[in-house]
């Protein structure tokens, strides 16, 4: 019988919320051999989802990848959290998601208040 994983997520709301909840656990979790995609990769496969459905194991950049009709371009004027502020990338060198520091996840949660608080 074959898995059954949990459903992406299909509400704006709840993709904010996973994203924000998986990289806020990955600060806490010890990085696997170094390589924050493993680490990705083991926390999705923890949770339920399907880590090979998910590009680059992230949340919004599935939700870019989703939401662009022509994926052989950069997706990353599609991000989620690039509609809030123009200005974000998730490889900015003061909060690289990468690092383990907290500051992604800090920014993330500050752009998804600002998202709220545009409703």
């Amino acid at each position: 019988m074959r898995k059954k994983f949990k459903p992406f997520p299909d509400t704006e709301d709840l993709l904010w919320t996973e994203c924000i909840r998986m990289n806020h656990d990955l600060c806490e979790l010890k990085r696997k051999n170094g390589l924050i995609s493993e680490t990705k990769k083991d926390w999705l496969k923890a949770n339920g989802y399907d880590w090979r459905s998910i590009k680059y194991q992230c949340f919004f950049c599935q939700q870019a990848k989703i939401d662009t009709d022509d994926f052989r371009g950069c997706i990353c004027n599609q991000c989620p959290a690039v509609k809030v502020d123009q200005k974000f990338s998730c490889m900015a060198l003061n909060y690289h998601f990468a690092l383990d520091d907290g500051k992604f996840v800090n920014k993330l949660k500050e752009l998804n208040q600002i998202r709220k608080e545009s409703k």
